[in-house]
């Protein structure tokens, strides 16, 4: 996963540098040409006053809550479940019977809260997309995971209190930082484009 981030990372930051050169050369060598210049008063201000509103996306929150949520899922030990070569002891059965029952009763509550006439995850006009449901399904599919995760944990004896919890949660995959890296870069590159080109 590292090197994929870091190819696409060389990738994108080579191809920023030709945007930013290329910007440059185009609007001096065509001044009448709708193109904007990255190298320039315009092209700095414009750098140092959207960066943050340009990276500021949902995307980027779903990435943090995905990385967080297959951490406890990993260490919890729940997905020893779809291992062929994995037996499940007594305890572990009753750990996935607890977690099944939770599963069942977040389908129940999901179905009272967009099936029924009205409901309260629907649009205005009652359509199940867009609506709230469709807005916060990442964040309701990551939070669903993390409880069962920990549930399985906490019942299968793999998690032992409150520590080992938040260690499973804040530990394990360590490729966030390489993914935001990739994401930064490819969301200054969109922004930059966008900018050039006058959009």
């Amino acid at each position: 996963m590292k090197r994929t981030c870091a190819i696409f990372a060389y990738i994108l930051i080579v191809l920023q540098t030709i945007l930013i050169f290329g910007s440059w050369i185009v609007s001096a060598a065509i001044p009448d040409s709708q193109i904007r210049p990255l190298i320039g008063a315009g092209g700095l201000r414009w750098f140092f006053s959207s960066f943050a509103q340009d990276m500021a996306s949902p995307l980027l929150v779903y990435i943090i809550l995905l990385t967080l949520t297959v951490n406890v899922f990993v260490n919890s030990g729940l997905i020893e479940l779809f291992s062929q070569n994995h037996k499940i002891n007594m305890q572990k059965r009753f750990a996935l019977n607890v977690v099944l029952v939770e599963l069942c009763t977040f389908i129940v509550l999901i179905v009272l809260l967009t099936a029924i006439p009205h409901a309260v995850l629907l649009s205005v006009t009652g359509e199940l997309f867009p609506s709230s449901f469709s807005s916060g399904l990442i964040p309701m599919l990551c939070l669903l995971v993390t409880i069962m995760s920990i549930s399985y944990g906490l019942v299968s004896g793999s998690l032992r209190g409150f520590y080992d919890i938040w260690n499973s949660i804040t530990t394990g995959s360590n490729y966030l930082p390489s993914v935001c890296f990739v994401y930064i870069l490819l969301l200054q590159l969109v922004s930059s484009l966008a900018y050039v080109l006058g959009n």
